[in-house]
């Protein structure tokens, strides 16, 4: 079995584990092969302040960075119903 993405280039995972500092309330997590950040996302104001959190799971799937992560709103405050206006593949 190949190795995973995070295993083959280290630097890699260190660039998300250093992206996610900033947002003491997402953190790194491994769970076999897949690499996940899972926490809340503050929305700021113009000043910096939060105004908002998102509950969100960003999953780190296939061969990252050739392949996007898939990223979650897991609060249920963001309807992901199959609307065509609602940024979704009609295959998905």
């Amino acid at each position: 079995m190949p190795l995973s993405w995070h295993i083959k280039r280290p630097d890699l995972l260190a660039e998300v584990r250093a992206a996610i500092v900033p947002y003491p309330d997402l953190r790194l997590v491994t769970v076999g092969d897949v690499v996940g950040v899972l926490g809340t996302f503050p929305v700021l104001d113009d000043s910096g302040l939060a105004i908002d959190r998102f509950a969100i799971e960003i999953w780190f799937v296939g061969e990252y960075p050739d392949q996007l992560p898939a990223i979650l709103e897991v609060g249920g405050r963001i309807p992901w119903t199959r609307c065509p206006w609602r940024f979704l593949r009609s295959s998905d």
